[in-house]
């Protein structure tokens, strides 16, 4: 198994309206969004930013190049807290 077609998704069917039904917005301070200029493991990057304990499956770092995914991995593009 694969994943380059993670990212290739069919859009034809998606309309503005679609969109505007399905999502929801999101408050500003539901979220926070942090650029990482050293590399270093998820929690101590989490724990250093925000002063609070690091929950697994809360954040994400963000794709900004072609990386290379171990199938066993599961990524989200997104920052929640």
């Amino acid at each position: 198994r694969g994943t380059s077609n993670l990212f290739n998704i069919d859009m034809g069917n998606v309309t503005v309206d679609v969109v505007k039904d399905t999502l929801q917005e999101i408050d500003d301070a539901t979220f926070m969004i942090v650029n990482a200029t050293v590399d270093s493991p998820i929690k101590d990057f989490v724990q250093r930013h925000t002063g609070k304990p690091y929950v697994k499956g809360t954040c994400y770092y963000q794709l900004t190049k072609k990386e290379l995914i171990q199938k066993s991995k599961n990524r989200c593009n997104a920052i929640s807290y």
